[in-house]
């Protein structure tokens, strides 16, 4: 494939750039897509997700998923929306217990990341070699590598971001609505995943109504695309309303959590998780966004980029929201790269590129290697063991009820081959699968307060703690097992008391 010819606003000569809806437009080549190189760096990752994502047992988010789709699938979750527990129930179907089946829409999702980050830099002018770097920076990024070995939301998201980012620079290249109205149909998969597009989209917009393009926010195609993105929602947005909102409980919880000393990790770990050479094209794509004539027109999302990481700086975020920026950032790092190498004619930049990413790289595959699985098989079985030890009699009136909803999940994934009855939590999703039926008198609790357990039970008896079962990944280990027996009054009475939306639970 060739170069093709397409319209873009070059900047104003002398002074002040204009504004980009007023700039005369030039037809300029754009290099084609390094559809074999990206390929094979997309094909290295692959073949590193493939080789390393069943060295990991389900982790207590994956566990969750699993037991809501199958269990207890609905249009939607107080602490998320629906995708999660669609893929998870899917993959079990199709591959039973394969831990590489059900990390198949991770792997896919890197992949993603991989070509849309190339695309990006393809779109803002870069050749072969700015997109084959482009690419190598997603494949040695412990964020998008690592999370490529889960099915999670901090997977399946950024990507989605990555793909919009890519839609909307391709819309300022070509102004074609279809470009619009693809980021939107992304962004109606995306908040199937999670709520958090749109503080993308708010920042990408504003940015462009002071500083230009304005009239991406009056393009028709955009709005027809935000319309079938809010339909296609429709059914989980209903289910949200008509449980009272709980997703905003969770937003809460979470900007909590991350409130005061999580803020200043915030940035340090964004930097981190975007591994050796992502750390410095971050930096350097978020300034030559701002900075560089000839990214000028791209300018509004330098912007955004900013906007965003205020706003999760302010409000508190887990440290992967972030990650949703980093292709736009890499994308114009690289190609800032190739226009100083153009008007330069030095190639410094491509030898000092060699040893970063030959670094980044095998920290990667070291990590991905790395002996650590998860502890719920054993952590759950340790909680089964002491419900099968209880006398007969009572192990009749009895149920299980984990603090976490990672623990719930591992005993109703585990727990049925042994004999054990579904789980029940009070922790996010989990208290709306149901209380326990009004026969159950007794419960193996794990991790709950003893003082809470005794204004609802006659005797509350601590038995053990979980193991910590040293597999160098957290779980559950440490807290407090409990037999709690003789229930004061009813399920429905003592129910409500148990609901829990923070995430950090004891």
């Amino acid at each position: 494939m060739g170069s093709q010819e397409v319209l873009i606003s070059p900047p104003s000569s002398g002074g002040a750039s204009a504004p980009p809806d007023q700039r005369r437009a030039r037809t300029v080549s754009v290099p084609h897509y390094a559809w074999g190189p990206v390929s094979l760096v997309a094909g290295g990752v692959a073949v590193l997700l493939l080789l390393t994502a069943g060295r990991w047992g389900l982790s207590g988010d994956e566990l969750y998923f699993l037991s809501a789709g199958k269990n207890y699938p609905a249009w939607g979750y107080p602490d998320q929306p629906p995708m999660l527990p669609m893929l998870a129930r899917a993959m079990d179907a199709l591959f039973g217990d394969s831990l590489l089946g059900m990390r198949l829409p991770a792997i896919a999702a890197t992949l993603v990341a991989v070509f849309a980050t190339a695309a990006i830099s393809r779109e803002m002018g870069g050749r072969t070699r700015a997109q084959v770097l482009a690419a190598l920076t997603v494949a040695t990024s412990f964020q998008f590598v690592q999370s490529g070995h889960l099915l999670a939301t901090s997977t399946i998201d950024p990507p989605c971001w990555a793909l919009v980012a890519w839609l909307v620079v391709r819309w300022v290249r070509t102004r074609g609505g279809w470009a619009l109205f693809g980021a939107a149909l992304v962004t109606a998969f995306a908040l199937q995943v999670k709520f958090l597009i749109p503080i993308w989209w708010l920042a990408i917009a504003a940015a462009a109504l002071v500083f230009g393009p304005r009239n991406l926010v009056t393009r028709p195609a955009l709005w027809i695309g935000a319309i079938v993105a809010v339909a296609v929602n429709g059914p989980t947005l209903w289910w949200q309303a008509q449980h009272g909102w709980p997703q905003f409980e969770i937003a809460s919880s979470i900007s909590h959590l991350y409130a005061g000393g999580g803020r200043f990790e915030l940035l340090p770990v964004t930097l981190l998780s975007a591994g050796v050479g992502g750390a410095l094209l971050l930096l350097y794509g978020l300034w030559s966004l701002l900075s560089s004539a000839k990214l000028v027109q791209y300018r509004f999302l330098g912007w955004a980029v900013l906007a965003t990481t205020a706003f999760f700086l302010v409000t508190g975020g887990q440290v992967y929201y972030l990650a949703g920026i980093y292709a736009v950032c890499w994308a114009a790092g690289v190609t800032a790269l190739q226009h100083r190498r153009d008007s330069s004619g030095h190639s410094i930049w491509r030898w000092a590129a060699v040893p970063i990413y030959v670094v980044g790289a095998a920290l990667v595959v070291q990590s991905s290697f790395a002996d650590a699985t998860s502890p719920m098989p054993a952590q759950a079985n340790a909680v089964i063991d002491v419900y099968e030890q209880l006398p007969a009699a009572t192990r009749e009136h009895t149920v299980i009820m984990p603090v976490s909803h990672g623990l719930a999940g591992a005993v109703d994934r585990y727990g049925p081959q042994r004999g054990v009855p579904r789980s029940y939590s009070g922790a996010q999703g989990y208290w709306y699968f149901g209380a326990p039926p009004e026969s159950a008198r007794n419960v193996v609790f794990v991790g709950y307060k003893q003082e809470m357990l005794q204004r609802y039970f006659t005797s509350v008896q601590q038995v053990g703690t979980v193991p910590d079962v040293g597999t160098g990944d957290p779980g559950d280990e440490g807290k407090p097992i409990w037999v709690a027996t003789g229930l004061r009054t009813t399920w429905a009475d003592t129910w409500p008391a148990f609901r829990m939306m923070k995430l950090n639970v004891d």
